[in-house]
């Protein structure tokens, strides 16, 4: 549950961010671009779609920093071990 949540915040804060960023974007001459009617609703769902694609790669990334992490572990621990089988050779 806290990890949902707290993808659910990650969320929250990139949407938000896409959409200041659109916002300006809309502003200083953007609208020009889109011609249709309300500029809000084309920031909305602009904002939206990017938001849950930065969502995506985020927490791709995140699962892979995790995977490397848990590797690395596993490799200190086998040279550990392997460092054991060594000194027991010789």
């Amino acid at each position: 549950m806290k990890s949902k949540l707290k993808l659910l915040l990650l969320w929250l804060a990139v949407f938000a961010a896409c959409f200041v960023i659109i916002y300006l974007i809309v502003f200083f001459g953007g609208a020009k671009l889109f011609e249709s009617g309300d500029p809000i609703l084309i920031e909305l769902g602009a904002a939206l779609i990017l938001s849950v694609f930065v969502s995506v790669i985020l927490h791709a990334m995140e699962a892979q920093s995790k995977r490397i992490d848990a590797l690395e572990k596993r490799v200190k621990r086998l040279e550990k071990l392997s460092d054991r089988i060594d000194t027991l050779d010789n």
